[in-house]
Order: structure tokens, then C-alpha cells, then sequence
């Protein structure tokens, strides 16, 4: 079990889709997040996606390894995260608590500061700015 100091926002659910070709399955993600899942030309012309970007399995080895001590390995694996899932405010708030913990302390000031962006309402974000303000 992670100690309290180490414990990072995660995500709560992971939903998976799964269907023959041109049934919805695209049209009902970009509907939950936003994001259209086709994304190379040979994906659009067959209707079909060929890869993924699993950001979620980065942000759970981020995890383990900020529970290991492995902080540095932790950070790089969030800007994994973030270049998949840009509108991650998990990944950015835990990589800013790991970038002030470093010493990056401006960068940990951009990464709170997207968080709240991206969700004005992550209280979290706005108390760990507050502390490096302080």
C-alpha cells in the first residue's frame, strides 16, 4: 500500500469498447472524452483502430515507480501520459507534486497550473500551488 506522502490522483475507471467495424465504437469515445480514436490514414480508410495510445498503463507504472523511489522514471512516465492524453489533469498534478518533491519548482507551478485548467474544480491543485507559492 503506498505511504500518504507518496499517493497520487489516479484514475477511478477504466472503460473499454469493443465491437465489429463501424458500429459506433469511435463516435461513443469522442462523445465520453473528446477525443477522436482514429487517428492514422490506413485507421480512416479501413474504419478500424490500429493503435492505441494506452496512457493509462504509463500514469499506473508512474505510480509504482514514485512508490519505488523512482521519481525521475515517474515523471518521464507522465509526460508519456500527457502526450496521449493531453487533457489528463491527474497526470499533470501528479507529475507537478513529483517536479516539486525534484526541485523543478517552476515546473511544478505549470503543471498545477494546467490542472486547474484543464478542472477548476480540483481543489487539490489549487493547495499544492498554494504551497510552493508560500
Amino acid at each position: 500500500m503506498p505511504s500518504k506522502e507518496n499517493s497520487l490522483i489516479q484514475p477511478e475507471i477504466n472503460i473499454g469498447t469493443l465491437g465489429h467495424v463501424d458500429n459506433g465504437k469511435s463516435t461513443l469515445v469522442q462523445a465520453l472524452t473528446g477525443i477522436w480514436t482514429s487517428k492514422h490514414s490506413e485507421e480512416l480508410r479501413r474504419g478500424i483502430t490500429i493503435r492505441i495510445g494506452y496512457a493509462d498503463a504509463y500514469f499506473y507504472r508512474a505510480s509504482a515507480r514514485n512508490d519505488l523511489g523512482d521519481k525521475q522514471r515517474a515523471i518521464r512516465d507522465y509526460f508519456e501520459v500527457i502526450k496521449l492524453d493531453p487533457k489528463s489533469e491527474g497526470a499533470y498534478f501528479n507529475r507537478g507534486t513529483l517536479r516539486e518533491k525534484t526541485g523543478n519548482i517552476q515546473g511544478a507551478l505549470e503543471d498545477f497550473n494546467k490542472s486547474i485548467e484543464l478542472n477548476p474544480e480540483f481543489t487539490e491543485a489549487y493547495i499544492q500551488r498554494g504551497y510552493i507559492r508560500i
